[in-house]
């Protein structure tokens, strides 16, 4: 008898009710929620301010800021975005020189305020490290230790990602991110960068094996609690699924192959860039448009198709909100 009055009660407030006595009574409470026509805000979901916060003028005309350290603008209490959607994440890319100008010394004060002010202004932070970029090098002391720059066999390559001091500087970078951010309450997500201009990972198909995990799993060792993404495709690789090949990401094909089950699996995002791209005016000698050629396809090719479920999607528009405008 004791055991089922327990478990009545525990009905009761399952169901969000009180346990009233007979002699209480019942009380009837009438909500009526006020009609609005706002735009939700939710955390973690919609669109994202890139190098700005919530508040922040944009650039003017259709261009944007790449990879440099933000330039913080004056704030007046003001959380509206002009000219585009008001957000709950904040997107900063800075490249490699900039987080470590002397080896080993991290410019992590730099990080710690672009956290901090995507926290006052109500949004968390999503961050990439790109190595290097057409007009911004590796860190200096990185260039002077392997020499000149030199073509190499992928266009949008500075340096050889081969060598084997490639792993342990800017992988060593990596290791000391995740060592200092990982689980950081205000860190939405990282985005994996390893090779290739902007760290979009051109040419990443012709990485060694070795190279390739060896990268990846700067991020995956050091990154337990903080989400990752990944860019699995940037319409270079014959096959986008070798670039998951032997690491412990979760990835499965339509032919039943999968990268495993079990503990071990890490279930990342993954993210894209040129959302919106639906005609070849942007890629005429190539006849293709992202959304209608390359991703389709190339998502199930690359063993991602299946990762919405699990981790987060990022995408990156072509050009501006105010060129789309």
């Amino acid at each position: 008898m004791f055991k089922k009055s327990i478990f009545i009660y525990l009905l009761f407030e399952l169901a969000g009710q009180p346990f009233l006595s007979a002699q209480e009574g019942l009380h009837t409470t009438i909500v009526k929620p006020v009609e609005i026509h706002d735009v939700l805000n939710n955390p973690g979901i919609g669109f994202m301010t890139f190098q700005r916060f919530n508040g922040d003028d944009l650039n003017e005309g259709m261009g944007w800021t790449e990879g440099l350290p933000i330039v913080y603008q004056d704030f007046d209490g003001d959380l509206t975005n002009k000219n585009h959607p008001q957000t709950s994440i904040a997107y900063f890319r800075v490249y490699w020189c900039f987080v470590e100008p002397e080896p080993g010394q991290y410019n992590w004060s730099m990080i710690d305020k672009a956290l901090r002010t995507a926290a006052e202004r109500g949004q968390t932070l999503m961050l990439r490290i790109p190595p290097y970029e057409e007009a911004v090098d590796v860190p200096i002391w990185y260039r002077k230790m392997v020499g000149k720059e030199i073509p190499q066999q992928i266009k949008k390559w500075r340096i050889d990602p081969e060598d084997p001091r490639y792993i342990q500087y800017y992988g060593g970078m990596i290791r000391a991110l995740g060592q200092r951010y990982d689980g950081h309450p205000d860190l939405e997500s990282v985005d994996i960068s390893v090779v290739g201009y902007w760290g979009e990972g051109e040419g990443s198909h012709l990485l060694t094996d070795q190279t390739r995990v060896a990268l990846i799993n700067c991020y995956l060792d050091n990154f337990k609690k903080t989400t990752l993404t990944f860019q699995p495709l940037n319409g270079d690789a014959p096959d986008p699924g070798m670039l998951v090949n032997g690491t412990s990401i979760a990835a499965s094909w339509p032919d039943g192959r999968c990268n495993g089950t079990g503990s071990q699996i890490r279930h990342l995002g993954y993210r894209l860039d040129c959302l919106g791209d639906m005609t070849t005016d942007l890629w005429p000698k190539q006849g293709w448009s992202h959304m209608t050629d390359i991703y389709p396809k190339d998502i199930v090719k690359s063993g991602m198709g299946e990762a919405w479920k699990k981790a987060p999607v990022t995408m990156e528009i072509c050009y501006t909100f105010l060129q789309w405008l």
